[in-house]
Formats: structure tokens, C-alpha cells, sequence
């Protein structure tokens, strides 16, 4: 990690990050972990290795455990990328792991990661063997038919090795790509309507998309087994009553755009469409594919007025009503500007709604759609929109305009001299303050005083402001390159990177949960302890 604190005039900036404490559990990132390749049973957990990570079943909760997707290692926090294999060493209590990284394990007991050297250059694992004396791994490119062979003791030093001495080993236990597969399958029957398990090992779902097995777990310790799904998570079966029950976890997409919580759940939208029952830790998923009304889940913002969810698409506002689950989508047709909607916020009485092409308003007792025709805005491609109180703001390629509800009139807004006309990106409106992302910094509005106030970009690496998370002591910029957060109290930016433990350096969209914030990255959404005690920033 490289970590610079500079000093410019009357305040404190970081450009990158020093050396940073961070503990287990301060960064984690969930992402599709539907892709199972491998899985394997421990003392506590199923673990099953995908490419979004490893996740976890906790048996005794039956339900699943925060996935493992962030390995602490010295002067590194590595988000895995792939994770090909995951095999369990009861012997020592070590969970080893094939990455694209290389070969990784985790001390189960000890709560630690530790990276092991391969020879011939660290090449991917894609098979993990464990017996009582020896590790054994074998490498390669996924695809590609050449296979390199290791073997390691349990304390973690590899060697190369060869077929002749794995055959004088005996029996090993093989995960991953090396594992033995049935040919036939017990024929189970799936606890969802219109599902059908196949005994050649395919899971087909009611719209006759079909799912391979990839691995199988005969028992798991507590009577159940289990099948892993190359694009369907996990199937958890009773071998007396021979029923399935499917478990799926992670986002829909790798891109997190939007998000918004509610007492029970958080919704999700990106290049897909996502529920997240936190209650029970069920993953709900809507394919605009197969989902009636729903054209397009290429979602850029979520809002909730009542029980009615909104999603900004690029086909255009989609509606779901989620007493009942259904959608309908309003496009251009039904008054908008324009199809590709770009912004969304709203309150009991309106919903607002930018478009590439100009402003909308939809009234909420009658679900009127009205046209804004202001001549300075008709036509724009609005950035963002924010409802506060009686005002709303809007933010476009040419500045701030602010809208009085109740005398009905608009006002451009120049802002601070230094950001004066420059594209506003997001806007955030609090009880005191407004915040504003633009191209060349961030500014804030003081309601009590009218004051103005801004940080150039250069406090952030010159990046662009995608999305504000302002607090009484702590600023939250989510830029295109990292997380920033300004310290009012110290008067000090601090940046947060990949290189933390962040999945990417794209942050758009931030919400807060007590110690905790919420990140919609462009590879996944992300958990930050933010407020670690002992940790130093």
C-alpha cells in the first residue's frame, strides 16, 4: 500500500493510503456467487468455491455465513478473483484454495490467510488433494488441457511433483477440477415449482434454462448433501425424502449502480435486478428476460415511494408493485422525455425523473406524467435528481437548477467561483447541507447560512464524484477511482482503494448502516467497517 499524506494551504489531503490496520470482517464484498466450481465441508461450514469468492453454509443455523472474498495478507488485502477450488485439511483445520492469484489458506481456527509459493510461476489451482502426510495441487490455465503437478506439506512448502509419485501416495481426496463425479444421480425432486433435477447431473429451471452439476458433497455432518451448480448456487438434498432445496447468494450482476434499503431487505440494481432478504439471507432475482412489463434491468437508480419500487432503465421507468411482484415499464410513449431514464427521487406527493433528454415529473395521486418544459433544462441530459422539501435540485452538463415547488419557478445555480458551470454528476440533499459532485470537484450549500463551500478535485486524485454520502463529521465521495472521505473535524481527505480491499476503484453508489457503509462497485456491492475502533486512518 502506498500511502502519502500532503499538506495544501489551510488543510490536509490524502492522495493514497498509508498503512492501514485493517482486521478481518473490515472489507467484504459480495458478488453472482451462483457459479459454484467446488465444495467442501469443514467443522462449522460448507464452503463452496465460485467466482465470485467462497461462500459459506453454516450448518447449524442452516443459513448461509459472510462469504470469505478478502485475504489479509502482509502489507496486502487481496480480493480474490476467481477462486477455482476450496478443500478442507480436517488435520490441521486449514481451508486451502485455488485462485487465479495461486494457491492461498486460510486457518479456519486462527482466522488467517497466508499466500503459498508454487513453482514455475504461481500458476492457477485448480485441484486441491488433501491426505494425512500431503497437500496436493495441481495448476493450469482453466480451458487448457496442460496440468502441472504439486506437492506440499500441511505447513504450506510445494514442490513439483509427478503422476508416478501421486500413484505411490494412494488414495487422495480430490476437490475441484480432478474430482469424481457421478454418472448418474439420484433423482431428487426440487422444492420449486416447475423445477426438474435430471439424474445426468443437469438442474433445469421452468423457463428450460439448464444448470451443470460441478460438485457433489455426500453428507455434510448433519444427514443432508449437497450439489454445486455451475449458474445456480447450491442444492442442499435429503437422501431419505430425496427433495432439493436451491440456495442462491450475491448480486445478479458484477455491477452495482444502485441500491436501497429498507427495514428487512436491500434492493439492488446494476445489470440486473436483485433482492436481498437479510432476515432470512435469501437472494431474490428478476430477469427482465422471462419478467412480464420489465424490458430492461439495466438499472442506474432505484427509488421507493410506498409500496411501489422505481428503477431508472435504459428502456425506460420500471415499475414494480412488490405486494405483488409485477411490473409494467413507461417509456417515451407514455410521456417521458426520452426512454433512457438517468436519475430518480421522490416523495408521497411526486416522483421526479431525469431523462437524457429533459426533466419529468410523475404526481403521485394519479400517476400523471407531466413533461417539465423550463426552456433552460428542456432538452438536457439530466445527471441527477434530488428532492428537499419544497425545493428540488437538479443536476445537468451545464450546472445546478433548483426548483421551487411551491411558487412553482426555476433558478440556475452557479455555485462556488471554482466549479461555476462545470457538469454536476450527483447531488446529495441533508436537513442542513447540499452537496454536489461535479467534474472538477465537490461543493456544499449551507441552508442555515446560504454559504457555498468546495474541494477541488485535486483532493480526490483528479477523480470524477459518481456518488456524496455527507455525515455530521465525515464526507463519503465515491469517485471512478477509489473511495474518498473528508474529515470535517481534521480537515483531511483519506482515500480507500482495490489495494484495501475494495473490489474496485469505482464507486457509484454509498449508503450507511450504522458502523458500516454499503458500496455499489462496478465489481459487486461491498461491506466497510468503517468505524473499526482500532484502526487508524
Amino acid at each position: 500500500m502506498k500511502k502519502l499524506i500532503s499538506v495544501l494551504s489551510y488543510f490536509i489531503f490524502a492522495t493514497a493510503s498509508f498503512a492501514a490496520s485493517y482486521e478481518s470482517g473490515d472489507w467484504v464484498f459480495y458478488r453472482d456467487f451462483r457459479f459454484v466450481l467446488s465444495a467442501d465441508k469443514g467443522r462449522e461450514y460448507v464452503y463452496f468455491a465460485t467466482l465470485g469468492g467462497i461462500t459459506r453454509w453454516d450448518f447449524y443455523r442452516n443459513r448461509w455465513d459472510t462469504p470469505l472474498t478478502v485475504a489479509l495478507l502482509p502489507g496486502e488485502a487481496l480480493a480474490f478473483d476467481s477462486v477455482y477450488v476450496a478443500a478442507y485439511d480436517e488435520n490441521t483445520g486449514y481451508l486451502w484454495c485455488g485462485t487465479s492469484e495461486g494457491l492461498l489458506s486460510y486457518s479456519t481456527m486462527m482466522d488467517e490467510w497466508e499466500r503459498h509459493n508454487i513453482p514455475l510461476g504461481n500458476p492457477p489451482i485448480l485441484s486441491i488433494g488433501v491426505t494425512d502426510d500431503n497437500i496436493w495441487a495441481e495448476g493450469g490455465q482453466p480451458g487448457y488441457g496442460v496440468r502441472m503437478l504439486f506437492k506440499g506439506s500441511p505447513t504450506g512448502f510445494f514442490m513439483v511433483s509427478s503422476s508416478s509419485e501421486l500413484y505411490q501416495a494412494g488414495p487422495v481426496d480430490w476437490q475441484g477440477e480432478r474430482a469424481v463425479l457421478p454418472e448418474e444421480y439420484t433423482q431428487y425432486f426440487v422444492n420449486e415449482p416447475g423445477w426438474v433435477f435430471r439424474t445426468d447431473g443437469l438442474l433445469v429451471d421452468m423457463n428450460l434454462n439448464e444448470y451443470q452439476v460441478t460438485s457433489r458433497l455426500a453428507d455434510d455432518g448433519r444427514g443432508y448433501g449437497w450439489l454445486g451448480f455451475y449458474g445456480y448456487g447450491a442444492g442442499r438434498v435429503d437422501n431419505h425424502s430425496r427433495r432439493m432445496d436451491l440456495h442462491t447468494a450475491g448480486p445478479d450482476s458484477t455491477v452495482v449502480n444502485a441500491m436501497f434499503l429498507d427495514e428487512k431487505s436491500m434492493w439492488l440494481g446494476g445489470r440486473g435486478l436483485t433482492r436481498w432478504r437479510r432476515d432470512s439471507d435469501e437472494w431474490d432475482y428478476y430477469p427482465a428476460e422471462i419478467t412480464t412489463g420489465f424490458y430492461s434491468d439495466y438499472i442506474v437508480d432505484i427509488s421507493r415511494i410506498g409500496d411501489k419500487l422505481y428503477l431508472a432503465t435504459d428502456l425506460g421507468l420500471a415499475i414494480m408493485d412488490t405486494r405483488s411482484g409485477r411490473f409494467h415499464t413507461l417509456n417515451s410513449l407514455d410521456d417521458l422525455w426520452d426512454s433512457q431514464i438517468t436519475s430518480l427521487d421522490g416523495d408521497s406527493i411526486q416522483l421526479w425523473i431525469g431523462t437524457a433528454q429533459g426533466l419529468n415529473v410523475m404526481r403521485m395521486n394519479d400517476n400523471k406524467m407531466i413533461r417539465i418544459y423550463e426552456e433552460r433544462i428542456k432538452r438536457l441530459y439530466i445527471n441527477d435528481v434530488a428532492v428537499d422539501g419544497k425545493f428540488v435540485w437538479v443536476g445537468t452538463e451545464f450546472g445546478i437548477y433548483l426548483h421551487d415547488r411551491k411558487r412553482n419557478d426555476w433558478t440556475y445555480v452557479r455555485g462556488t467561483p471554482e466549479m461555476m458551470d462545470s457538469p454536476v454528476k450527483t447531488i446529495q440533499a441533508g436537513k442542513k447541507e447540499v452537496w454536489f459532485g461535479r467534474d472538477l470537484g465537490v461543493e456544499m450549500f449551507d441552508k442555515d447560512s446560504g454559504a457555498w463551500k468546495s474541494h477541488q478535485a485535486m483532493h480526490f486524485g483528479n477523480r470524477t464524484p459518481l456518488s456524496i454520502l455527507a455525515g455530521d463529521s465525515l464526507v463519503w465521495v465515491g469517485t471512478d477511482g477509489g473511495l474518498y472521505k473528508f474529515d470535517r473535524k481534521l480537515n483531511r481527505w483519506y482515500g480507500y482503494f482495490a489495494e484495501d480491499g475494495m473490489p474496485s476503484d469505482t464507486v457509484r453508489a454509498i449508503q450507511r448502516e450504522g458502523d458500516y457503509l454499503w458500496l455499489g462497485t462496478t465489481d459487486g456491492l461491498c461491506r466497510f467497517y468503517w468505524n473499526d475502533p482500532y484502526r487508524l486512518d
